[in-house]
């Protein structure tokens, strides 16, 4: 192996470590449907950095930053994250916001069915 080779690999280490680290946990933390994505879009991202030449050092250590706080989090150590919303910020929201909120809550509580997303997306033509 070539000397720039070498040391372009020596760069990439740490970041290729990552990516296989978030690639493990998506196997023992998630679902099927969402593994499949999830493997997806990292893949994406991942070979979309390593192969551009407009990354700089900054760059790399918030992508490096950014994707180490979403492996925590999928493993679940994140240290306090609920995806609760503190109750101030909620106070402080516009009504508009809060109705938004409280539709979407709605939605994700319901039980997923294929038979009634076919109807919808049928009803939806």
């Amino acid at each position: 192996m070539s000397g720039a080779a070498s040391s372009l690999l020596e760069k990439a280490r740490p970041i290729l470590a990552l990516y296989r680290q978030i690639l493990r946990t998506h196997v023992a933390a998630l679902p099927e449907p969402m593994k499949t994505l999830g493997d997806k879009y990292v893949q994406s991202e991942f070979r979309q950095h390593l192969r551009s030449t407009q990354t700089t050092k900054e760059h790399w250590r918030e992508f490096h930053v950014q994707w180490t706080t979403y492996l925590s989090q999928i493993r679940g150590d994140a240290g306090g994250v609920s995806g609760e919303l503190d109750p101030e910020i909620l106070a402080n929201l516009p009504e508009d916001k809060k109705e938004q909120l409280r539709r979407l809550q709605e939605e994700t509580s319901k039980p997923f069915s294929m038979e009634s997303n076919k109807v919808e997306k049928d009803s939806a033509k």
